[in-house]
């Protein structure tokens, strides 16, 4: 079995964990429309603040930089596939796409801008759905 993590303690829960993520922007990526909330402002700065159209959102993604998560170095990026999500690991994130919600949820253990946005920008433009943003 494929060790996520860097040691050999319990996995954190995280999708039953809260993180507040009291900063928000929406982002204009390959076209779609984003409301993003974050816990670190910092990260909200990588893309150009689009203009404010709630309305019109075609992808909701939630990022949350977490320090106390250890991801294990140097391990190869993976991805599961099933229809309507994609779940995985790449560099130092964890991330879910949940392409029938349209939803991105991206755990990192630290912010870093130049593997971040490959990611984000792969993951919203080769899988995310124009005709719902299109519907919305």
């Amino acid at each position: 079995m494929i060790s996520l993590f860097e040691n050999t303690e319990p996995a954190p829960d995280l999708l039953r964990r809260f993180v507040a993520t009291p900063h928000q922007r929406f982002w204009q990526v390959c076209q779609v429309l984003a409301n993003v909330e974050s816990n670190a402002e910092e990260v909200l700065s990588s893309f150009p603040e689009a203009a404010q159209s709630s309305q019109n959102v075609g992808l909701r993604m939630k990022i949350i930089v977490d320090n106390e998560l250890r991801l294990a170095a140097g391990a190869a990026p993976v991805a599961v596939e099933v229809p309507d999500l994609l779940i995985g690991r790449a560099q130092q994130m964890l991330f879910a796409f949940d392409r029938g919600l349209q939803e991105l949820v991206v755990f990192m253990s630290h912010f870093d801008r130049s593997s971040f946005i490959p990611l984000v920008l792969k993951l919203v433009c080769e899988h995310s759905q124009p005709e719902t943003v299109a519907a919305s």
